[in-house]
Formats: C-alpha cells, sequence, structure tokens
C-alpha cells in the first residue's frame, strides 16, 4: 500500500521541513460536499485542527469554497464546517502521493474546532 510520508522522506530526505502548523492525524472517513447542488463526497486521508486532506481524481481548484460535512469516529452527530482549497495534487504516475486537496477550515465553532482538536490529539 502507498504511503506518503515514507514517499516524502524517500523524495526530499529528513533535511526537509514540514511547514504545516498542526500535527495530521490518519483519517479516513466519507466527507459530504454540501455546497455542490448535487450528492457529491470525497475520501479524507488526514485531518489536523486546521484543516483535511481530501483524496480526488479531479481536484477542485484552489481557492474553491466548500461546505463540509463528516463524522468524526465515536460520534453520532455530524460536523459541518466551511473549508478552503489551499492545495492541489495532481494525478501522478507512482509511486507521487494520491490527487487530491488540502483544506483550510474557515471559521470553525468553537464546538467543532474542539471536537476535531480532541479527535486529533488521541
Amino acid at each position: 500500500m502507498f504511503s506518503f510520508k515514507q514517499w516524502w522522506k524517500k523524495r526530499f530526505g529528513p533535511q526537509q521541513r514540514d511547514k504545516r502548523k498542526a500535527p495530521r492525524k490518519p483519517f479516513q472517513v466519507k466527507v459530504f460536499n454540501l455546497k455542490s447542488g448535487f450528492f457529491t463526497y470525497f475520501l479524507s486521508s488526514d485531518i489536523s485542527a486546521g484543516g483535511m486532506f481530501l483524496q480526488a481524481e479531479e481536484p477542485l481548484p484552489q481557492g474553491t469554497l466548500l461546505e463540509i460535512q463528516f463524522t468524526l469516529p465515536n460520534s453520532d452527530q455530524p460536523l459541518r464546517v466551511t473549508a478552503e482549497v489551499v492545495r492541489v495534487v495532481l494525478p501522478a504516475p507512482a509511486p507521487a502521493p494520491p490527487s487530491g486537496m488540502g483544506l483550510r477550515f474557515v471559521k470553525p465553532t468553537d464546538d467543532v474546532r474542539r471536537q476535531i482538536q480532541e479527535f486529533v490529539e488521541k
């Protein structure tokens, strides 16, 4: 199975710094795009207090705003938050990472932020 971390280390080596501000946690769940006007969803691959990465064969353009909904493990209440596409990874031959888009949560409520932070820190 493809491992993004292993690919990154092999490609860029230990001297490269991760520029992310918040730690990431592997997290695979269906993330529904409520703003699309029709039923669409993506599969997430990781999450942090500040955003998440969604796998997509055709990523949306950088700057696109989404209204997303997903459910954390051991919860029956879905979380709903606005997110902005801040990074796009286009399809490429293996061993490249999966294509998709990095999202930044835009002004999440205190409750949503708290729930995500607690999940990431577990």
